[in-house]
């Protein structure tokens, strides 16, 4: 994972703040994470991850194998695709959503848009569209607030 991807996980978990992240995949850096924030990088089996997977309110993945259990468990998903097709690989979860080329849609919309072209990246300045996505499915705790 590069530097850019580290300092957006961090931005994605600031901005979910004081709502629970929960971090898990394959780094060989290290992220600084605030205090909303589980890191689990590099610490859970397949077993553990289809657990956190299961019990997550909401999870937001690239396209990965992560993605492919939560679009099978039918978590609530984000997909985030920057140079895949997702009408190629998926997530075929009509209640998923796809975040391409900078906009949201629900895999069940994604079939009537025009092909994507080249795959743009995901950047900062795209958090709080996502943020604006999930935060009225995961609603802060009144416990945390």
């Amino acid at each position: 994972m590069n530097a850019e991807r580290l300092r957006q996980i961090e931005e994605l978990c600031h901005a979910f703040a004081p709502t629970r992240v929960a971090v898990v995949g394959q780094s060989h850096q290290k992220l600084d994470t605030p205090a909303n924030c589980v890191e689990l990088t590099n610490q859970t089996s397949l077993l553990q991850l289809v657990r956190l997977i299961r019990v997550a309110r909401f999870i937001i993945s690239v396209d990965s194998g992560p993605m492919h259990i939560a679009a099978a468990v039918n978590a609530p998903l984000l997909s985030i695709h920057t140079w895949t097709d997702p009408r190629r690989v998926g997530p075929y979860n009509p209640d998923a959503w796809i975040w391409k080329n900078a906009k949201i849609l629900r895999v069940s919309e994604f079939d009537t848009t025009p092909p994507p072209r080249r795959g743009r990246t995901f950047k900062s300045k795209h958090i709080p569209a996502v943020v604006d996505l999930v935060r009225p499915r995961v609603p802060v705790d009144p416990m945390l607030a």
